[in-house]
């Protein structure tokens, strides 16, 4: 993939799993243009790519003009949900193998890729008021970038949540495919934990963190035990906004503010102390300052472990600026 990136001086946008298989210091690797790229773009070569809800299904904030090649291993996944201009059932990998040996590729970088790459820097920019702020309740952004800059480059991060999970994917990149794990396509949150123990036992000896909502902590929350019972030590930060908010946010855009049945949660639940009950390490954080130390003490604690971080909840919805 860096091969074809570099011969074709194309923007390149990674997915779910894909995650990592370009590294964010590539000169090709784009992230928060995604909407921007995907809505103007005149062609578009999408390598095991799903069109489901994460890229609106193939048609939300895409062009209508542009042409699309999909490559798949499994043919019944080729036009799915979008039709196509050119469907190829094949390994990815292989294909780009062969694209590369046919020539696939041009002498000068496309003024496009130039158009790409500044609104990637405009945006990125835009978010690092939010991710430099010292507000409280804490700036979502804030939350991410301290994850972010505390992390090891081999770390190996689940995300189990859904707004701070969007927020935090657009800031915490991984280096390697692999090393970021989420819900996939059927959003099946509740994964954290399940996903969190597994990585750890496959790579023992680096860095597994969970990014959490605290509705999705709530779901297998108990599943702590059977880390802190096994011997399997991970951090789980929760951003804590007091809700499932992605359903808040869809039930009061259809019902009015203010009317979100069964959305609400309390952000002055001690998820952090159940933890600690469970024979873990738990702590409550609510300003930025201290998310880096709270950090620096969970992975010390050598066991299963939480951080009840308080974040600004009226900041989930503007701060995830991939659109």
């Amino acid at each position: 993939l860096a091969a074809l990136a570099e011969a074709l001086k194309a923007p390149v946008f990674l997915n779910s799993l894909g995650r990592g298989c370009l590294p964010p210091d590539h000169p090709y690797f784009f992230s928060a243009a995604r909407k921007l790229a995907l809505s103007k773009c005149d062609v578009l070569l999408a390598l095991g790519v799903d069109w489901d809800f994460r890229l609106g299904f193939g048609r939300k904030n895409l062009s209508e003009e542009m042409q699309v090649i999909q490559v798949d291993v499994d043919g019944a996944h080729i036009g799915r949900n979008r039709p196509v201009d050119v469907g190829i059932v094949g390994d990815p990998g292989r294909v780009i193998e062969q694209l590369l040996a046919e020539g696939a590729g041009v002498a000068e970088e496309p003024s496009w890729t130039a158009e790409v790459r500044d609104d990637e820097r405009r945006r990125n920019e835009e978010a690092r008021a939010g991710m430099d702020s010292d507000a409280v309740p804490i700036h979502p952004q804030r939350f991410a970038r301290e994850i972010r800059d505390f992390l090891d480059p081999d770390a190996t991060v689940v995300g189990d949540g859904g707004d701070i999970v969007g927020i935090s994917a657009s800031i915490i990149n991984a280096r390697n495919p692999g090393y970021w794990l989420d819900p996939g396509p059927f959003g099946c949150l509740g994964v954290g934990p399940s996903f969190a123990m597994a990585a750890k036992l496959a790579r023992p000896q680096t860095q597994v963190l969970i990014v959490y909502g605290d509705g999705s902590f709530g779901l297998n929350a108990m599943e702590y035990e059977s880390a802190i019972r096994q011997d399997i030590p991970f951090v789980g930060v929760i951003g804590n906004d007091g809700a499932w908010g992605q359903i808040k946010v869809a039930q009061e855009a259809l019902y009015g503010e203010g009317n979100a049945p069964a959305s609400v949660l309390s952000s002055d639940v001690g998820y952090d102390r159940m933890v600690e009950g469970l024979g873990g390490y738990g702590e409550r954080v609510t300003e930025p300052d201290q998310i880096r130390p709270a950090l620096e003490r969970a992975f010390d604690s050598g066991v299963a472990a939480c951080l009840n971080v308080i974040v600004d909840a009226s900041l989930m919805k503007r701060a995830s600026y991939l659109g």
